[in-house]
């Protein structure tokens, strides 16, 4: 899916305004090496390509197939993919599982010819994938992102094309991106074990909206967490976006509580807005790891520094003390009505020789663990030689450094400087001390010690009984009543009830238990 010899783009058309066209063009703007062969009987070729009538015409190497063409098409062509040996299919067209109806049988279908022939999927109502590092470009998405080390996945395309629009110019690097749509094989596991052990990949950043398979989400995502970070957004938390979800990619939104003790016990944190899960990214993908939770915050102004250090105290961490050499220094070089202690302020006047000064001495305080260094513009300030020399030092330093420029536009040249220097730079220090949370976070989660886990004798019978009783009526919720019967099934201690059918029935039951009772209605 992300390095073949040669992709097929199966319903490709000389017709600019088409999705196929935009693939087909994308495959060939950003030095991808494989063979690039147009499907389309109706075409002799395509952008200077040529163009075959039938997937089986299609020289060799071919190994990934991308298929644009209306739904019902599919199985015929996955019929055809599999005869001619492919063995990686990236289905676009949507009208499946989340329209419903015929869609899921259709969707069925397809299925089974993959398994038929070992074929894998991606999608479908997806679009597509993009490797950075090889030029791949199967997606119709306007432009790529610049070259990095974040290996993104989302259940939704639409959502990676505003990704790849919002981190155009922001120096956002990524190693992937993948659009998994409806998810009838490939799911967002699979890309999870893909990216954990890719060498390339130094953060996982995610947008799903439900996990296929919850027992096999725990056991890679717990394992690969343990080496490398996981961020994910998780879409559909209320009842309202839960709906949306079941019509977007077919997904049933889970339980909330369900989803957040999977992530907890998997190592996964759980970002809040795509914002989030940019600015903890970015962070845990180009910076050291934080040993502590012991900050030193060095700004030039006394505001912004009070606003850090009560977003640090609000995450769980603390201001760091700096150790007796350190601050004499300080004293010693500082303006006397500087401020030596946590958090240092240069003040306002405060030039490029003073932040690298100051950084310089709490660098090497064995009391700080990391450090976000705060700029706001005023009229002395020398912004990008500041983040000249924030970027210098920050070579000989094991410590993560965080930049808060304030600001946007007088800021700008700074902040991109900061970036392209590896150097995550935040407009305010409540989203700094956000992406310092999430970097003390997976140490918590790299530390942790192994599970221990302990199996129970349950009757499965009987609550495989309760499940098929309840799809056979047609639900996809389990009452109170068939709760207790399983979690009865499980072991659990839970107080005598009964199912009453009317009044009467319900007072010979209540009888029978012996009172004090409690009435619960169930509808």
């Amino acid at each position: 899916f992300f390095s073949p010899k040669g992709v097929a783009i199966i319903g490709a058309s000389t017709n600019p305004s088409k999705l196929s066209h935009g693939i087909l063009k994308n495959m060939t703007l950003y030095g991808f090496e494989g063979g690039i062969y147009p499907v389309n009987p109706q075409a002799a070729e395509m952008l200077g390509l040529p163009s075959y009538p039938e997937i089986a015409d299609v020289p060799d190497p071919v190994d990934l197939a991308v298929v644009v063409l209306p739904a019902p098409m599919t199985p015929s062509i996955l019929q055809a993919c599999g005869e001619r040996g492919i063995k990686a299919v990236i289905i676009i067209s949507g009208g499946f599982i989340e329209v419903g109806g015929s869609g899921i049988e259709l969707e069925d279908t397809c299925r089974q010819i993959g398994s038929q022939y070992g074929m894998r999927l991606i999608g479908p109502n997806c679009v597509g994938t993009l490797d950075l590092l090889t030029g791949l470009n199967t997606t119709f998405i306007e432009g790529v992102p610049s070259v990095g080390s974040i290996g993104f996945l989302s259940q939704s395309g639409a959502v990676c094309g505003g990704v790849v629009d919002y981190i155009a110019d922001k120096h956002i690097g990524f190693s992937h991106f993948a659009s998994l749509g409806n998810e009838l094989d490939v799911d967002e596991t699979d890309m999870i074990a893909y990216y954990g052990q890719h060498p390339h990949v130094n953060v996982i950043a995610a947008y799903v909206e439900g996990i296929q398979d919850g027992a096999k989400f725990i056991r890679v995502a717990s394992e690969v967490s343990r080496h490398k970070p996981i961020v994910m957004l998780k879409a559909g938390r209320s009842g309202a976006g839960a709906r949306a979800v079941s019509s977007h990619t077919g997904s049933l939104a889970g339980s909330e509580q369900a989803y957040e003790a999977a992530f907890k016990q998997a190592g996964v944190l759980r970002a809040e807005s795509m914002e989030d899960l940019f600015d903890m990214s970015l962070a845990l993908g180009y910076q050291p790891e934080l040993k502590g939770d012991r900050i030193a915050i060095i700004t030039n102004a006394g505001g912004p520094g009070i606003l850090a250090t009560d977003a640090l105290e609000r995450s769980g961490m603390r201001l760091a003390r700096l150790e007796r050499g350190t601050f004499d220094k300080l004293v010693e070089n500082l303006p006397e009505a500087a401020s030596a202690a946590n958090p240092v302020d240069v003040l306002g006047d405060a030039r490029a020789d003073r932040y690298e000064l100051a950084l310089d001495l709490v660098s090497k305080d064995s009391n700080v663990d990391g450090i976000m260094v705060i700029l706001t513009p005023q009229a002395m300030t020398e912004i990008v030689d500041t983040a000249k020399a924030m970027g210098e030092l920050a070579k000989d330093i094991d410590k993560p450094i965080i930049g808060c420029f304030m600001g946007e536009k007088e800021v700008q040249k700074g902040s991109d400087l900061l970036m392209e220097m590896g150097i995550p730079n935040y407009p305010f220090p409540e989203r700094a001390s956000l992406a310092l949370k999430a970097m003390s976070d997976h140490r918590k989660v790299k530390e942790r010690s192994e599970p221990d886990f302990v199996s129970f004798d349950v009757d499965l019978e009987a609550t495989r009984e309760v499940i098929d009783r309840v799809r056979s009526e047609g639900r996809l919720t389990i009452g109170d009543a068939e709760s207790r019967e399983i979690l009865t099934a499980y072991g659990f201690r839970i107080p005598k009830s009964e199912l009453a059918g009317d009044p009467d029935e319900a007072v010979k039951v209540a009888q029978e238990i012996g009172y004090p009772v409690v009435l619960k209605i169930l509808s």
